[in-house]
Protein backbone atom coordinates (compact mmCIF):
# COMPACT_ATOMS: atom_id res chain seq x y z
CA UNK A 1 0.00 0.00 0.00
CA UNK A 2 1.75 3.40 -1.11
CA UNK A 3 1.37 6.39 1.65
CA UNK A 4 -1.82 8.16 -0.08
CA UNK A 5 -3.73 4.99 -0.15
CA UNK A 6 -3.99 5.81 3.63
CA UNK A 7 -5.50 9.20 3.07
CA UNK A 8 -7.67 8.28 -0.24
CA UNK A 9 -10.74 9.37 1.65
CA UNK A 10 -9.90 12.64 1.48
CA UNK A 11 -10.74 12.59 -1.62
CA UNK A 12 -14.35 12.79 -2.41
CA UNK A 13 -14.19 14.92 0.55
CA UNK A 14 -12.36 17.61 -0.87
CA UNK A 15 -14.08 16.85 -4.34
CA UNK A 16 -17.20 18.38 -2.70
CA UNK A 17 -15.69 20.95 -1.19
CA UNK A 18 -14.10 22.33 -4.35
CA UNK A 19 -17.40 21.68 -6.42
CA UNK A 20 -19.20 23.51 -3.52
CA UNK A 21 -17.24 26.73 -2.68
CA UNK A 22 -14.18 26.71 -4.76
CA UNK A 23 -14.02 25.66 -8.25
CA UNK A 24 -11.18 27.58 -9.25
CA UNK A 25 -8.63 26.44 -6.59
CA UNK A 26 -5.70 24.08 -6.31
CA UNK A 27 -5.19 22.58 -3.46
CA UNK A 28 -1.91 22.95 -1.73
CA UNK A 29 -1.28 21.32 0.87
CA UNK A 30 -3.89 19.42 3.26
CA UNK A 31 -2.58 19.45 7.46
CA UNK A 32 -3.72 17.59 10.66
CA UNK A 33 -3.15 19.55 13.35
CA UNK A 34 -3.29 18.64 17.19
CA UNK A 35 -3.33 21.16 20.37
CA UNK A 36 -3.72 20.48 23.88
CA UNK A 37 -4.12 22.97 26.79
CA UNK A 38 -1.28 25.99 26.75
CA UNK A 39 -0.69 25.30 23.23
CA UNK A 40 -1.72 28.38 21.55
CA UNK A 41 -0.88 28.85 17.76
CA UNK A 42 0.53 31.69 16.57
CA UNK A 43 -1.56 34.59 14.70
CA UNK A 44 -0.66 33.65 10.96
CA UNK A 45 -2.17 33.72 7.37
CA UNK A 46 -2.40 30.66 5.35
CA UNK A 47 -1.88 33.17 1.77
CA UNK A 48 0.10 36.17 1.56
CA UNK A 49 -1.61 39.34 1.07
CA UNK A 50 -2.39 39.77 -2.40
CA UNK A 51 -2.13 36.17 -3.06
CA UNK A 52 -5.67 34.63 -3.40
CA UNK A 53 -6.72 31.20 -1.71
CA UNK A 54 -8.96 30.02 0.80
CA UNK A 55 -8.49 27.43 3.34
CA UNK A 56 -11.42 24.85 4.59
CA UNK A 57 -10.78 23.42 8.25
CA UNK A 58 -12.66 21.11 9.65
CA UNK A 59 -12.95 19.94 13.25
CA UNK A 60 -12.61 16.56 14.16
CA UNK A 61 -13.56 15.78 17.27
CA UNK A 62 -16.25 13.10 17.91
CA UNK A 63 -17.24 15.43 21.29
CA UNK A 64 -16.44 19.28 22.21
CA UNK A 65 -18.02 20.93 24.91
CA UNK A 66 -18.26 24.73 24.53
CA UNK A 67 -16.61 24.56 28.07
CA UNK A 68 -13.61 23.59 26.31
CA UNK A 69 -12.69 26.34 24.51
CA UNK A 70 -10.28 26.33 21.44
CA UNK A 71 -11.93 28.92 19.33
CA UNK A 72 -10.64 29.33 15.48
CA UNK A 73 -10.30 33.70 16.36
CA UNK A 74 -10.10 35.77 13.13
CA UNK A 75 -8.42 39.27 13.19
CA UNK A 76 -8.34 42.31 10.92
CA UNK A 77 -4.92 42.91 9.21
CA UNK A 78 -3.45 44.83 11.55
CA UNK A 79 -3.76 42.28 13.96
CA UNK A 80 -5.02 44.85 16.45
CA UNK A 81 -8.97 43.35 16.93
CA UNK A 82 -10.91 40.35 16.60
CA UNK A 83 -13.20 39.90 14.01
CA UNK A 84 -14.93 36.36 14.74
CA UNK A 85 -14.25 33.25 16.65
CA UNK A 86 -15.80 30.20 15.80
CA UNK A 87 -16.37 27.69 18.52
CA UNK A 88 -14.86 24.12 17.58
CA UNK A 89 -17.72 21.74 17.28
CA UNK A 90 -17.98 17.65 15.55
CA UNK A 91 -18.25 18.02 12.18
CA UNK A 92 -18.21 21.83 11.76
CA UNK A 93 -16.50 23.09 8.89
CA UNK A 94 -15.21 26.60 8.08
CA UNK A 95 -14.10 27.89 4.72
CA UNK A 96 -12.30 30.77 4.58
CA UNK A 97 -10.27 33.66 2.88
CA UNK A 98 -6.41 32.35 3.69
CA UNK A 99 -5.09 35.87 3.43
CA UNK A 100 -6.96 36.67 6.93
CA UNK A 101 -5.08 36.63 10.05
CA UNK A 102 -6.16 34.09 12.30
CA UNK A 103 -4.89 31.63 15.00
CA UNK A 104 -6.22 28.61 17.09
CA UNK A 105 -6.89 29.14 20.85
CA UNK A 106 -5.51 26.24 23.14
CA UNK A 107 -8.57 24.21 25.04
CA UNK A 108 -8.81 25.12 28.55
CA UNK A 109 -7.11 23.37 31.46
CA UNK A 110 -10.10 21.40 31.89
CA UNK A 111 -10.15 19.68 28.68
CA UNK A 112 -8.32 16.22 27.90
CA UNK A 113 -8.53 15.23 24.85
CA UNK A 114 -6.40 16.21 22.10
CA UNK A 115 -8.12 19.33 19.58
CA UNK A 116 -7.92 18.25 16.09
CA UNK A 117 -8.34 19.65 12.57
CA UNK A 118 -7.75 19.33 9.41
CA UNK A 119 -7.19 22.23 7.23
CA UNK A 120 -6.64 22.27 3.42
CA UNK A 121 -5.12 24.97 1.74
CA UNK A 122 -5.57 26.58 -1.57
CA UNK A 123 -4.60 28.97 -3.83
CA UNK A 124 -6.55 30.62 -6.91
CA UNK A 125 -4.93 31.62 -9.79
CA UNK A 126 -6.69 34.25 -12.18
Amino acid sequence: MKSSDAWSFLFPFWARVKQQYMQDATLIGVYANGQTFAQESPIHRDNQPGEEGQTVLMFCNEFWPTSWGGELVFYDHPKNDIIKAVLPKPGRIVVFNGSVPHNARSPALSCDQLRMTLAFKTIIKG
